[in-house]
Formats: C-alpha cells, sequence, structure tokens
C-alpha cells in the first residue's frame, strides 16, 4: 500500500514537471481542466492521433474511482446496516452473488442524484469540486474522531496495552500477539 502510494506521488510529480516543462512555466497558472490549455490539449499538441491514449487514460482514471468509491460507500452503508446505524435492510446480501445489493443500490442512486443536481447548478467541474471537498472534509473529520474513539478506548479499557511508541508486534514476540488470551 505505502508502495504504491508512493509510486502514485512520483507519478504525480513526474507528469506535473514534464507539463511544466513541455506548456511553458510562463504559462503554467493558466493550466486548466478542459480546452486547449488542458491534459488533453497539451496531449492533442504533443502526441497527434496519440492523444487518445491520454483520454483513455484519464476514462480508466475516474471508472476506477468511481468503482473504488462505490465499492467503500457501499460497504460502509452494510457495515452500519448491520450493527443498526442504518436501517437494517442496509444489511441485506443477495443470496446469489453475496453482495450488499440495497447498500450498493441505495449508494448508487445516492451519487446519481447529487451528480446531477450539482452539476446542473454549478456546472460539471464545479460540481466535482464540491463534492471533493465535501468528502475530504467528511473522510478527514471520521478519521480524526476514530483516532481520538482509539486513544480513548486503549486509556480507558485497555491501559496495559496502550503504547505511544513502537507498536507491539516490533517490541513482543509473535507468540505473545497473537495468542487468544491477548
Amino acid at each position: 500500500m505505502i508502495g504504491a502510494t508512493l509510486l502514485v506521488g512520483l507519478l504525480y510529480v513526474f507528469t506535473t514537471y514534464a507539463v511544466d516543462v513541455a506548456y511553458g512555466p510562463a504559462k503554467f497558472s493558466t493550466f486548466s481542466t478542459e480546452g486547449a490549455n488542458s491534459w488533453q490539449g497539451l496531449a492533442r499538441s504533443l502526441y497527434g492521433i496519440f492523444w487518445v491514449l491520454v483520454f483513455l487514460a484519464i476514462v480508466n482514471s475516474t471508472i476506477a474511482n468511481a468503482n473504488a468509491g462505490v465499492n467503500v460507500a457501499s460497504r460502509t452503508g452494510y457495515s452500519l446496516g448491520r450493527i443498526g446505524a442504518l436501517p437494517y435492510w442496509f444489511a441485506r446480501v443477495s443470496l446469489r452473488h453475496r453482495s450488499p445489493y440495497v447498500a450498493i443500490v441505495a449508494t448508487g442512486v445516492l451519487t446519481l442524484l447529487i451528480s446531477l443536481v450539482l452539476g446542473e447548478k454549478y456546472g460539471p467541474t464545479s460540481a466535482f469540486g464540491i463534492v471533493g471537498s465535501a468528502l475530504v472534509i467528511m473522510l478527514v473529520s471520521i478519521y480524526i474522531v476514530v483516532d481520538v474513539a482509539c486513544i480513548g478506548y486503549f486509556l480507558r479499557r485497555r491501559r496495559a496495552d496502550f503504547r505511544a511508541g513502537s507498536p507491539s508486534w516490533e517490541t513482543e514476540p509473535a507468540a505473545t500477539w497473537a495468542s487468544p488470551n491477548r
């Protein structure tokens, strides 16, 4: 996971540097998401017919990102339905495919509704930015709350297991932390 994250980060640095060199530092501030001053416009001007490969890479990335988003949202909805935080019908699973079909359909409908309403009101580019910003704020807030809850849990309930330094698997033998009595 860390390796993939580092590789993607290096790819972003490389492509940003490459477009800065190809497009020119003076005009890089006008680089946008559409038109001649975009990735697609740059690819058309530099690669001729091979701009299609850049376009297909962007489409592939968009589809993969949407698939990952629906996957995590529907599985989260399923888990929340299973524990009772959402209505129980979110936890219903298809007998044939063993997938949380109600959560998947609910995620798809909600996503489509939000996308169409925001896209109609603000345009597709601004709507994408609004949704992206809202998701980042929401997810970062959730991570902060979960981190604080974990610290509180270990300080109150499992004080002996609370270590601010290295994880227990680095300081204890594997037989200790893997035992069922732990």
